[in-house]
């Protein structure tokens, strides 16, 4: 995610709002979030709006991006998906 430039649309902030207001409701001292989905449907984009999302509440959070971490399963790699790893410590 670093250096990367996002567009960001309504779209992606109510997804992040959707995410950020869940993670308040469950009340929970630590999170993982994952966000998945196909190859530019906004991944990083939800993911940056969620962690800012929180980080003015003074929560902590940290992206991982996992683009290219690990090698994936041959058949996950030609649908192009990839995973995202949101990891929030309260």
């Amino acid at each position: 995610m670093q250096n990367q430039v996002f567009t960001i649309t309504d779209k992606h902030r109510a997804a992040a709002r959707i995410i950020f207001n869940r993670v308040l409701e469950d009340h929970i001292p630590k999170n993982i979030i994952t966000v998945t989905g196909e190859v530019g449907t906004g991944k990083s984009t939800v993911s940056y709006l969620v962690a800012k999302l929180l980080k003015k509440q003074g929560i902590r959070a940290k992206i991982m991006d996992l683009d290219n971490y690990y090698k994936f399963h041959q058949s996950i790699e030609k649908n192009g998906d990839w995973i995202m790893v949101l990891k929030v410590l309260v």
